[in-house]
């Protein structure tokens, strides 16, 4: 799996939640995390929340 994104917004994402896009695609792949559905912001499209723990 990869990923692109724009450069200004993943900075722009960096600054607000102190998180980078390179770290949070990571959760992706984290076999130990855990999915479930987000009824409350899936009125147009089925959402998710995903938990996972992130080592920095």
């Amino acid at each position: 799996m990869s990923f692109v994104w724009d450069t200004k917004k993943a900075a722009a994402n960096h600054r607000k939640h102190g998180v980078s896009f390179e770290e949070a695609s990571s959760a992706l792949r984290d076999t130990f995390s855990a999915t479930a559905h987000d009824p409350d912001h899936s009125e147009d499209e089925d959402r998710f929340i995903r938990d996972v723990r992130l080592f920095r």
